[in-house]
């Protein structure tokens, strides 16, 4: 995975084949990770799948099951503080 602002970073971590894109404030979720934008770092893997993103780094997820085209999400959702 590669960050551009100002420049590109290489984060060396693998990600989801088809990974999930959420960018809000300083930080963006790609699938499995949480990256900070403006450091770089990247936390994680996450170990749920990621429905919301905080401005603060947070991540909303479902506690009893995740989301697939199968089924819905299954609560109760609460936020992930995955950023030390």
């Amino acid at each position: 995975m590669t960050v551009d602002p100002p420049g590109e970073a290489e984060l060396g971590v693998e990600l989801d084949r088809n990974p999930d894109v959420l960018v809000q404030g300083g930080f963006a979720y790609v699938s499995p990770w949480l990256v900070d934008l403006v450091s770089g770092k990247p936390y994680g893997p996450v170990p749920k799948r990621a429905l919301g993103l905080a401005r603060t780094g947070e991540l909303l997820v479902a506690e009893g099951g995740d989301t697939s085209a199968e089924k819905l999400a299954i609560g109760p959702l609460r936020w992930l503080d995955v950023v030390p």
